[in-house]
């Protein structure tokens, strides 16, 4: 069975136009059919013997010939029903055709604003402006500092020489006597001094220091004794004693001094500076047991951050006083 075509429309058919003149040619096809199944349908009572106004009966050949026509027609009918499907198919998947634009819509209320956009860049530096007029004078400022004196002048000429004879004054009269001093300690219960004149050359090894010998000038009581090196003095009496050294050098050296009672050094009868010193010189009042020593020593002065140095030093001259204060505790 051909398919049906469709006659050209002038103008074109609108996509509904166009699906109901498709629905109306299906339409007339299944019509035509419904027909073609009334007239097998005949056939069949005629077969049958149900036909109204016939009273003969079909022949055998008449039935089957009758049966195959059925047959075949149904298979066509068939056939015709599939193409009529795939037909309305087709036709309800055309594509749509756009109608004609439709008259503008009214405009929209406005949008609410933008976001404020980024700050552009800076734009080129400007030309420099002309010069402004010179402001006024300011105040005048404190005055300055007095300058330096300055260099002495020549000496000027010689005055004239006065005439006549010079005389001294009268002799002023004599002042009042003044007040009578305190009453100093009597040293004359023990007493000794003792020092060095002679200006040796002295090896000074270490911190711990040697002896200075102090064999000139000495005048010692009897309560105080001296070795034979003139370097350890011994108390034999107990008290409180007023104890004093001096000690210089021919030039500054990095060295200390201290004196030793019993072989023990007293910090604060110490003299250790922090830099080269030629002269050293110290007292201290200390109670002292009857048989305690003395000895006046020199001993190299570390400098800041490191150790002390071994080193040789000229004595200009070194002196050691002992006086007993007080006796007993």
């Amino acid at each position: 069975m051909s398919m049906p075509t469709f006659p050209k429309n002038d103008p074109p058919l609108s996509r509904e136009g166009s699906l109901n003149e498709i629905i109306a040619s299906i339409a007339a096809e299944e019509l035509s059919l419904s027909h073609i199944l009334n007239t097998q349908g005949e056939n069949l009572q005629y077969v049958l013997g149900t036909l109204p106004g016939l009273d003969e009966a079909a022949s055998q050949d008449e039935v089957l010939r009758v049966n195959q026509s059925v047959k075949d027609t149904l298979s066509g009918i068939i056939e015709q029903q599939m193409m009529l499907s795939s037909k309305l198919g087709a036709a309800l998947k055309a594509p749509t055709v756009p109608g004609p634009a439709g008259p503008a819509g009214p405009a929209g209320p406005t949008g609410p604003a933008g976001a404020a956009g980024a700050t552009g860049a800076d734009g080129p530096t400007g030309p420099a402006g002309a010069a402004g007029a010179t402001g006024a004078d300011g105040p005048t400022g404190p005055a300055g500092a007095v300058g330096a004196a300055g260099p002495t002048g020549a000496a000027g000429p010689r005055g004239v020489t006065a005439e006549g004879e010079a005389r001294n004054g009268a002799t002023g009269p004599t002042g009042a006597t003044g007040p009578t001093g305190a009453t100093g300690p009597n040293p004359t219960a023990a007493a000794a001094f003792a020092a060095n004149t002679q200006g040796p050359d002295i090896n000074v090894p270490s911190y711990s220091g040697v002896a200075i010998p102090l064999p000139d000038d000495q005048v010692m009581s009897a309560d105080i004794t001296a070795n034979s090196e003139n370097t350890v003095f011994q108390v034999n009496k107990k008290g409180v004693y007023l104890l004093s050294y001096r000690v210089n050098l021919t030039k500054p050296a990095q060295v200390g001094t201290k004196l030793m009672i019993n072989n023990m050094a007293r910090t604060t009868s110490s003299v250790i500076p922090a830099a080269p010193t030629a002269s050293f010189e110290n007292q201290y009042v200390h109670l002292m047991n009857a048989g305690e020593t003395l000895q006046l020593k020199l001993c190299a002065a570390p400098l800041p951050g490191l150790s002390p140095k071994a080193q040789t030093v000229t004595l200009a001259g070194a002196s050691l006083s002992i006086i007993l204060l007080k006796e007993g505790s």
